[in-house]
């Protein structure tokens, strides 16, 4: 049934397809303004039918004639197939090389017809600054508006781009700013205004990979504990391994034993560790944790004495996140560095949680399959696979099984030395920065050129421009797995660029004399005759003057030479290109060795990915070791012992069983992590439904016209809680009466019968009486200091409340609450420390207003 569904979407889609090509021809004769035209005038028919599906077809043809005209490229089926599966917000699997960017054009035109933002995120700023300046022509030829949000931008300048039809920006950078929109005073200072129509690239990387860390908006605390932090880690010295505590590798927790216990208990001189609110136990285990799970050059750099943390998925630098919970303090004691001041969290939120915010949430990837139940589950979106447009030359070794990792060092450098010899491309994959550079010392030993891209590398443009290129080894961390276009013989940009700059250096010497050994030197020998010559004009030019720019300037000299020197430099690099790449391609195309199986197989193929694209050939091969990261989970230990006795006679080993136990080995630590997930994702549902009643609360004050009606509540809230806890505690109605005369210095003397009409006349004495005393201090029209007042108590109150239930969190799970339910435990603590907040924040907000006024 599920076939045959597929089968006929695929025939509806091509019937589309069929439809938006002969309409392209009909147009392709109008010019760049008609096509303009022609698109408003899409948008003002959706603004009389709202109907946008009439519109597809149109849309579609307009673009695709558009980006012909500007960019001269023309869209294949396949990727008009994938924009058509983003329009029925499904998930497009778009294999990479297959032109995902091109594809959220047509999609983003469409849906911005409607007038609505259409925001486009990438994994990275890197990614979506690159993005916006490939689309922005399109996107003002067809009449619309497009914005890029960066990071250094100041408030008003992301505002700006925020009004925009379209929006490039990176996903951390968009949850951050809606967490600061949670922050502001005046609604004039909102960033983001609207959640109508979200494309995320590599959306499973956002969704999946990116789901169990939160992004937390923090403020640096005042108060310090330092000193707590070295007693514990000098503890943790102490304490010994399966004695006093017992370690959990997959799930990277830490478990102290009642022999533990009583040991730190006899150190600190306390009598009950888990109950001292000084929370010795947790920055005791913070330590442990430190040295068993965070590793330098893996899990972090140092960058100008300061711990600078690595995202293990894409080996990208994150120099502004901070590992929270003490962990960060932890690690800056284990590498003798200055301890930082505790961080305190403001505000909390996960990609899924915002993202799902959406009107409308689709999403692009080259590995969704993998993902399609949790996308389904936790989404409600589809994973819809598009078919490659050239037919792939991929070959997919089997994996090669080493006895230790420096056996496994050895045999990728005598790879790397034989392929060097042939010239094919070399892309190593590594999963740690520590691998990467360790790869690289080896093969400077043996004076072989290469790059290296990790956190610790700035140029990471120039070295995948390069990674295609004969002889290139490029050794990188999982930041070469995403969004990266590696071009079998160098892209043509960086060539040209690379080419000027040879020939600035060659006519700066401006010394015929050297002209023979420079142009060898150069490698541009080779390059044709007109090219030679009109180099060797240049030198002998008495008008010559050049400026070192991106483009260089020649002033007082014949432009038909300026236009020479172009078309025959156009030519001689499309010429080296064509022939190098036909070398690499002979060659066997781009050769890539995985240094180590990661623990999801999507990662695995997104490297895999990066050979083969647009049908060219490609290899790829793993080199696994019995010493590598996959083995650290509690997995039954046969198996690991049955292939370490099969290398008595042998160097590696390789076969269908190696990758087909290694397969298992990653489907087991897929199913424990979606586990781990789906656990840890109950706790975070409770405090994100918390959160979410704290943001709308401050959103209604924020947005509020009138003050005095939230004000009124809040007066209403305090007095009923304090007369139904005064009653609680058997006082009578008169007594509860004369307390809040004497507190409040109010003058009720009226017979009340009842405690509803008692609270009625209370509230609505007390709210009188502070209207009265704004009236004489002339504050009637002075709203603003009100509207203060409640949003700063607001979130000083969800601050205490994040705290308390992140302490609640830690408590539960390392306890166990003597093995009891946790989560069912959490749950009920949590909702008691919700009303407790609640109930704290009106007494706050009534005393706070009433003493603001006092004379």
């Amino acid at each position: 049934m599920l076939f045959i569904k597929k089968i006929t979407q695929y025939i509806y889609f091509y019937y589309l397809i069929l439809r938006i090509n002969l309409l392209e021809k009909h147009l392709k004769n109008l010019n760049l303004f008609q096509l303009k035209i022609k698109n408003l005038k899409l948008k003002k028919e959706y603004k009389k039918n709202h109907n946008l599906s009439n519109l597809t077809i149109r849309s579609f043809s307009i673009t695709k004639v558009v980006l012909k005209k500007t960019l001269g490229l023309n869209y294949y089926n396949t990727q008009i197939m994938g924009a058509l599966v983003l329009s029925k917000n499904q998930i497009a699997e778009i294999k990479t090389g297959e032109g995902k960017t091109l594809t959220s054009i047509l999609t983003a035109s469409l849906q911005a017809l409607t007038n609505k933002t259409v925001t486009l995120i990438t994994t990275t700023e890197y990614l979506s600054i690159r993005d916006f300046y490939k689309t922005k022509l399109v996107y003002n030829n067809l009449g619309l508006t497009v914005g890029l949000i960066k990071s250094t931008m100041s408030h008003k300048e992301k505002q700006l781009n925020y009004k925009k039809n379209i929006i490039y920006v990176s996903s951390n950078i968009i949850v951050f700013d809606f967490l600061k929109d949670n922050l502001i005073i005046k609604k004039k200072n909102q960033l983001i205004s609207s959640f109508d129509f979200c494309i995320l690239d590599e959306i499973d990387s956002i969704l999946i990979d990116d789901s169990e860390t939160p992004l937390i908006l923090s403020t640096i605390l005042k108060k310090s504990i330092k000193i707590k932090y070295k007693i514990a880690s000098k503890i943790s010295t102490k304490l010994k391994k399966n004695i006093h505590y017992i370690i959990d590798y997959s799930h990277k927790l830490i478990f102290l034993t009642y022999l533990g216990h009583i040991f730190i208990e006899k150190l600190l001189c306390i009598k009950q560790l888990a109950h001292n609110s000084s929370s010795w136990m947790i920055l005791i285990v913070n330590a442990l944790k430190v040295k068993y799970f965070y590793f330098k050059d893996i899990h972090y750099i140092i960058k100008n004495k300061k711990i600078v943390i690595i995202n293990e998925l894409n080996g990208r630098a994150m120099p502004e996140k901070r590992w929270n919970k003490g962990i960060h303090q932890s690690i800056e004691i284990k590498e003798n560095l200055n301890i930082t001041n505790l961080s305190c969290e403001l505000s909390y939120m996960t990609y899924a949680n915002f993202f799902s915010k959406y009107n409308s949430l689709t999403g692009m990837t080259g590995t969704g399959q993998m993902s399609n139940y949790e996308f389904k589950k936790n989404f409600k979106l589809n994973v819809f696979p598009i078919p490659l447009n050239f037919n792939s030359q991929k070959k997919e070794l089997d994996d090669l099984l080493f006895k230790d990792k420096k056996t496994k060092f050895n045999a990728v450098i005598t790879k790397c030395k034989e392929l060097y010899l042939t010239g094919q491309p070399i892309l190593i994959g590594t999963k740690t920065i520590f691998d990467s550079e360790k790869l690289a010392s080896l093969l400077k030993n043996e004076n072989i050129y290469f790059k290296i891209l990790n956190a610790n590398t700035n140029q990471e443009q120039n070295i995948i421009f390069q990674a295609g290129k004969l002889n290139s080894i490029t050794i990188a961390t999982n930041i070469a797995g995403r969004g990266t276009d590696i071009i079998l013989g160098g892209e043509n940009k960086y060539n040209y660029s690379k080419s000027l700059q040879t020939i600035y250096k060659i006519c700066s010497y401006s010394n015929i004399f050297f002209y023979n050994i420079l142009l060898t030197r150069y490698k541009l020998k080779n390059s044709s005759k007109s090219l030679f010559n009109i180099i060797f004009l240049l030198i002998k030019s008495k008008y010559f003057k050049l400026m070192q720019q991106k483009d260089f300037l020649l002033t007082k000299i014949d432009h038909i030479l300026i236009n020479l020197l172009k078309k025959n430099l156009n030519y001689y690099i499309n010429k080296n290109f064509l022939i190098e790449s036909n070398i690499i391609k002979t060659l066997g195309g781009l050769y890539i060795i995985g240094f180590e199986r990661n623990y999801s197989r999507r990662i695995d193929n997104q490297l895999i990915g990066r050979c083969g694209r647009q049908g060219n050939p490609g290899i790829s091969q793993f080199y696994i070791s019995l010493e590598d990261d996959i083995w650290n989970y509690n997995f039954d230990l046969k198996i690991k012992n049955k292939l370490n006795k099969k290398f008595k006679n042998n160097l590696f080993l390789s076969s269908f069983f190696i990758n087909k136990t290694f397969l298992n080995l990653q489907k087991k630590i897929e199913e424990l992590t979606y586990y781990q997930k789906t656990f840890l994702h109950k706790y975070d549902n409770i405090l994100l439904t918390q959160q979410n009643i704290f943001f709308k609360e401050r959103k209604n004050i924020l947005n509020s016209k009138n003050i005095n009606i939230n004000i009124y509540k809040y007066f209403l809230n305090f007095v009923t809680n304090k007369v139904l806890l005064l009653i609680k505690y058997n006082i009578s109605i008169s007594n509860i009466k004369k307390i809040f005369n004497n507190e409040f210095d109010l003058k009720i003397c009226q017979q009340i019968d009842n405690k509803k009409k008692l609270i009625e006349i209370l509230t609505t004495t007390l709210f009188n009486k502070y209207n009265i005393k704004k009236i004489k201090l002339n504050l009637l029209k002075n709203k603003f200091t009100e509207k203060i007042i409640l949003l700063k108590s607001i979130d000083q109150a969800w601050r205490n409340q994040l705290y308390f239930m992140k302490e609640l969190k830690e408590m539960s799970l390392y306890l166990n609450y003597h093995k009891k339910d946790s989560f069912d435990i959490y749950k009920k603590e949590a909702l008691k420390l919700f009303y407790y907040q609640k109930k704290t924040l009106i007494n706050i907000i009534v005393y706070k207003l009433y003493n603001t006024l006092k004379n």
